[in-house]
C-alpha cells in the first residue's frame, strides 16, 4: 500500500539534496532549506519524484553488489587488498543510502543492510587473504632462492637411448633445504632433452645424491655419449608435501 503523502509543510526533501523541501499539499515544490536558509531550487533540476527512486535504489544496489564481489576477492592471495577497499566502499555507499531511506521513511532496506553485512564480512575474510598471501610468498621465496648449494654431475651414461645421470648437490646453507634440480642431454648443439630431480630434506653441510634417467633419439647419429649438465636449481615445488 503507498503511503499516504505529508500534509502540507516543510518535511526532509526526499532527494537528499537538500535538508528540508516544501509540499503544497499536492506536489513538492522548488522551496528548499539548508541550514536553516531558504531559497528556491535552481530551475532545470529533475523532479524529486522521479531522480529519488532510481537514486535510492542504484545506491542500494551498488553497495550489495560491490559487496558481494569484495567478499569474493578478500580470500585470494594478493588479490584481498581490492577486497578491502571494495568493502569500504560498499560501506560508504551502505551509509548514505540507509540515510536516505531513513529519511524517507522508504522501503529498499533489504538490499542495504545486505550491503553493510557483506562489507564487514569481506573486511574479516581480508584477514585470510592476507595470511595465505604471506604463505604464498613463502613457499615462492623458498622456490627460487634454494639458498647457497654446489651441484655437479657425477656420472652420465648412454646405454643404446638410454641416458642414465647421477649427481650431487651439498647444502651449504644453515637450514635444513630441499632441491628440483633440471638436467639437460645434449649432442653437440642439439638439445636431446631435459629431466627433473627432486631431492629432499638435506641437512646443513650433508651431500645427497640424485639420479635421473630417459630415452633420447639418437639412432639417427649412432652416437655412443652425449653431454649432461645441470641447468638450473631452484627449491621445492610449491605446495609440495
Amino acid at each position: 500500500m503507498e503511503p499516504a503523502p505529508p500534509s502540507a509543510g516543510w518535511h526532509p526533501d526526499p532527494t537528499g539534496r537538500f535538508d528540508f523541501r516544501y509540499y503544497n499539499g499536492q506536489r513538492w515544490t522548488s522551496d528548499v532549506s539548508v541550514a536553516g536558509q531558504r531559497f528556491v531550487e535552481p530551475a532545470g533540476t529533475a523532479p524529486a519524484t522521479n531522480l529519488d527512486p532510481a537514486y535510492r535504489r542504484g545506491l542500494s544496489l551498488a553497495s550489495f553488489c560491490v559487496a558481494l564481489v569484495s567478499f569474493v576477492l578478500a580470500w585470494l592471495p594478493f588479490v584481498f587488498v581490492l577486497g578491502i577497499l571494495g568493502a569500504i566502499t560498499a560501506l560508504v555507499f551502505g551509509v548514505v543510502a540507509r540515510g536516505r531511506i531513513r529519511r524517507q521513511q522508504a522501503g529498499g532496506k533489504g538490499f542495504v543492510t545486505a550491503g553493510m553485512v557483506l562489507s564487514v564480512a569481506a573486511l574479516l575474510a581480508s584477514v585470510a587473504g592476507f595470511a595465505l598471501t604471506r604463505v604464498v610468498v613463502r613457499e615462492l621465496d623458498d622456490y627460487l632462492e634454494p639458498g647457497p648449494y654446489e651441484a655437479r654431475i657425477v656420472e652420465c651414461n648412454l646405454d643404446a637411448r638410454l641416458v642414465t645421470l647421477e649427481g650431487s648437490i651439498t647444502n651449504l646453507d644453515d637450514e635444513e633445504r630441499s632441491y628440483t634440480v633440471t638436467v639437460e642431454y645434449r649432442l653437440d648443439d642439439r638439445r636431446l632433452g631435459l629431466d627433473i630431480a627432486k631431492v629432499g630434506d638435506v641437512s646443513t653441510g650433508d651431500t645427497a645424491t640424485f639420479i635421473t634417467s630417459t630415452f633420447v633419439d639418437v639412432d639417427d647419429v649412432g652416437a655412443d655419449s652425449v653431454d649432461c649438465s645441470i641447468q638450473t636449481v631452484t627449491g621445492p615445488a610449491l605446495f609440495s608435501p
